[in-house]
C-alpha cells in the first residue's frame, strides 16, 4: 500500500518523481528491509504500468505526456533546487541564520553547552528571526529565505551526526528532509516552509531520544515549540498572502458565506467581498455556461457548476500553451467569461506566467458589459 501512496505522491506533483527511488534506496540500506525493497519496487512497477495502459486505452496517453513534460526540465531543477538556495544562503537573511552554525559550535565545545539546549537554541533562534521579519514587514512577506536556510543547517546538522553514527533514525530524517527539498521545486511557492515539519522533525528526533523517559522534559519542548510555531503563524498571518494587493489580517471581518453558503466563515476584506458579490451577481444574470479569465479557481466550486474548458486558470504554463485549443472550446461552447481585470499575473505577462487565451478573449471577443472589478464578454456574431 505505501508503494501506491508514493506513486501517487509522484504522479500529483512532478517535482515528487524522485521521492519513491529515495524510498527505495532508503530501504536497500537497511539489510532487514531489502525484501520491502523488492516488494515495492515491483509494486511500483506495476502500478506505473497499470496507469500508462489505462491512459493509452482511453487514447489520452500520447496527451498526458505532452502535458507533463513541456513546460518543465532539468533547468528548472537546478534553478530551483540548487541555485535558490545558494542565493538564499547569501542573502543577509540566510547569513543571519548560518551565523548560528559556528555559534553553537563553540558554545558545545567552550560552554559544554548540552545537545537538548542546542535544540532549544535553534527552534528559539529561527523563531525570533522569523517573527522579525513579519513584525517590521508592511506586506505579506515569504518566509522561505528564513526557512530556507534553516533547511540547509538541518541538512548539515543530519549529515555531520550521519558521518559518525549511520542510525536508522538518521536516514529517515535525510528521506525526509529530500521530500521537503522536493516540494519546494515548484513554479509557485518555491520554498521548504510548506513541508517544514521535516527538519523540525530532525531537531526533535536528535533531542527526545536522548530524554530517556523523562516525560516532563519531552512536554516542555514540545510546549515551546508549539507556543513558538504559534507566535510565529500569528505574526507571519499579519498580511494574508495575495497576489494582487496588500491585504490586512485586521481588515478581515466580512463573512464570504453570506454570499457563498460553501464559503461560510471565511473571512475577507472589503475589496474582496465586493468583488465576489459581484461575481455572484453576474454569475446569476449570465448563468452556468461561463469561466472566469485570468482566473478565480474556486469559481466553479462555490457556484457548483462544471467548467466548461476543464481549467480554472489557463495560463500558458497550466495547459502548456494549448492556446488555440482551449480558446476554440470557448467559441464552440459559446462560453460566456468574466474578466476579473485586476487578476495577477498579467495575461500579457510573458512566458509561462501569462494566458494567451484571455489576450485573444480580449482582443477578439465583444465586451458586453463593464462593472467595477468584472468585464463580460461573448463571442461576436458572424
Amino acid at each position: 500500500m505505501g508503494a501506491l501512496f508514493l506513486v501517487a505522491a509522484a504522479l500529483s506533483k512532478q517535482s515528487f518523481y524522485l521521492v519513491p527511488f529515495a524510498v527505495i534506496l532508503f530501504l536497500l540500506t537497511e539489510k532487514s528491509l531489502r525484501r520491502r525493497a523488492l516488494i515495492a519496487s515491483i509494486t511500483m512497477l506495476l502500478a506505473v504500468l497499470s496507469f500508462y495502459f489505462y491512459l493509452d486505452f482511453h487514447g489520452v496517453l500520447g496527451r498526458y505526456i505532452a502535458m507533463t513534460s513541456g513546460q518543465t526540465g532539468i533547468q528548472d531543477l537546478l534553478s530551483i533546487g540548487v541555485f535558490d538556495f545558494v542565493n538564499g544562503m547569501l542573502s543577509k537573511k540566510g547569513l543571519l541564520v548560518l551565523a548560528l552554525l559556528p555559534l553553537l559550535l563553540i558554545a558545545s565545545i567552550f560552554f559544554k553547552v548540552t545537545k537538548e539546549m542546542l535544540f532549544v537554541i535553534m527552534i528559539a533562534w529561527a523563531s525570533l528571526l522569523s517573527f522579525l521579519q513579519y513584525f517590521v514587514a508592511d506586506a505579506y512577506t515569504n518566509p522561505g529565505q528564513i526557512f530556507d536556510n534553516f533547511f540547509i543547517l538541518a541538512c548539515i546538522f543530519v549529515l555531520y551526526l550521519f558521518f559518525f553514527n549511520s542510525q536508522s533514525w538518521l536516514k529517515i530524517a535525510l528521506l525526509l528532509l529530500f521530500v521537503s527539498w522536493s516540494a519546494s521545486i515548484s513554479w509557485g511557492y518555491q520554498t521548504t516552509a510548506l513541508f517544514a515539519t521535516p527538519f523540525i522533525f530532525v531537531f526533535g528526533l536528535f533531542l527526545l531520544k536522548d530524554y530517556d523517559g523523562n516525560s516532563r522534559a519531552v512536554f516542555a519542548v514540545q510546549s515551546l515549540v508549539l507556543i513558538l510555531a504559534l507566535v510565529v503563524f500569528f505574526s507571519g498571518y499579519k498580511h494574508p498572502y495575495n497576489l494582487e494587493y496588500k491585504s490586512e489580517r485586521s481588515a478581515m471581518k466580512n463573512d464570504l458565506g453570506t454570499i457563498f453558503t460553501s464559503l461560510k466563515y471565511i473571512k475577507c476584506d472589503n475589496k474582496t467581498y465586493d468583488q465576489y458579490s459581484e461575481f455572484r451577481d453576474i454569475y446569476q444574470k449570465y448563468g452556468d455556461n461561463f469561466v472566469v479569465l485570468p482566473n478565480i479557481p474556486l469559481a466553479h466550486a462555490i457556484t457548483g457548476t462544471k467548467n466548461p474548458v476543464g481549467t480554472d486558470w489557463p495560463m500558458n504554463a497550466e495547459i502548456n500553451n494549448y492556446t488555440d485549443e482551449v480558446f476554440g472550446l470557448l467559441e464552440s461552447k459559446n462560453v460566456t467569461v468574466f474578466y476579473l481585470r485586476d487578476a495577477k499575473p498579467s495575461p500579457a505577462s510573458p512566458g509561462r506566467y501569462g494566458s494567451e487565451v484571455t489576450v485573444q478573449v480580449l482582443n477578439n471577443w465583444e465586451r458586453i458589459e463593464t462593472l467595477s472589478y468584472f468585464d463580460v464578454y461573448k463571442k461576436p456574431v458572424r
